[in-house]
């Protein structure tokens, strides 16, 4: 018996639940990498203190019982550095794969307004442009939370110098120069990388890790 529908009208019924199913997983993919960069930022406003309270405590400890101890104290720091190196590469990672999971349903809900189905014309403006989000977004949380975190690794290298430098006259220039030379080196990292994204074709792949 047949149940009135032909191969064209199933393949059409299938490509529908794919196109479906494939639009909650990207949505749920979004919010993942969303929460994943607050997340990260989360992590390093509790670590970076302690990490910065343990050196500071060894360093003070060693004054106290006449023993220089800031060479060790500034490894403290020195080493949590590289870490927070790989934590802001995450993030800038995690940015890519955020903007190229929202663009995909953009792409996709602008496909299914495009026939104003219930007569739904998205008079509200909701997103439905696969150019969007740009990559690199001056007015996105998320960049504001890899500013800040470029922050926290240039005060930890800042810390780190401080600490291995207590002997120099010119301490607080060696310090100052760390800070700013580390700033501006993340800083441009962060952003020349994002704003090679943004130059990409939209058909560029997604990163290894999505």
């Amino acid at each position: 018996m047949s149940n009135g529908q032909g191969p064209e009208k199933k393949g059409e019924d299938n490509d529908v639940t794919f196109l479906g199913k494939d639009f909650e997983q990207c949505f749920e993919q979004m919010r993942h990498y969303d929460s994943q960069i607050i997340d990260l930022g989360k992590f390093a406003f509790t670590a970076y203190p302690t990490i910065v309270g343990a050196a500071v405590a060894i360093y003070k400890y060693g004054l106290a019982n006449k023993t220089d101890y800031s060479v060790v104290a500034g490894m403290i720091p020195l080493v949590a550095f590289f870490p927070g190196l790989f934590l802001l590469w995450h993030m800038v990672r995690t940015r890519i794969c955020f903007a190229q999971v929202t663009r995909y349903i953009n792409e996709v809900r602008r496909s299914y307004l495009v026939g104003q189905p219930m007569k739904v014309t998205n008079e509200s403006g909701m997103y439905a442009d696969p150019k969007v989000p740009p990559y690199m977004d001056r007015g996105s949380s998320q960049l504001s939370f890899m500013y800040i975190m470029t922050i926290l690794n240039s005060f930890l290298g800042g810390v780190a110098v401080y600490l291995l430098t207590v002997r120099y006259e010119r301490q607080a220039s060696a310090v100052a120069l760390a800070f700013g030379a580390l700033l501006v080196i993340q800083l441009y990292l962060v952003v020349s990388h994002l704003r090679g994204w943004q130059k990409r074709s939209s058909s560029a792949s997604v990163p290894a890790h999505v």
